[in-house]
């Protein structure tokens, strides 16, 4: 009898916290959703994204080109050196 009481009590408070649970998200989400779109926040993440843009471009200009001389130094014959530890 026990048992049945507790297997009761667990399955009413599985119901009851999982809707309070499902409630409670909603309302983050929705409160999210308004913070998300308030002007000075869309106007942040515009000039962030902006600025990763550049970042970005800048980034990919100082890198080498297949095209470039550097990229023409490594050929198949170019032997990679490996230097030993010696022991004195």
């Amino acid at each position: 009898m026990k048992v049945l009481w507790l297997a009761t009590g667990a399955a009413v408070g599985y119901v009851v916290g999982t809707k309070a649970g499902r409630e409670r998200y909603d309302r983050i989400m929705v409160a999210a959703r308004e913070w998300a779109d308030k002007p000075g926040v869309t106007e942040a993440v515009k000039r962030v994204s902006d600025l990763a843009g550049r970042g970005k471009d800048a980034a990919t200009a100082k890198l080498p080109t297949a095209t470039d001389d550097a990229a023409a130094v490594v050929t198949p014959q170019t032997r990679v050196v490996r230097a030993t530890p010696t022991t004195g």
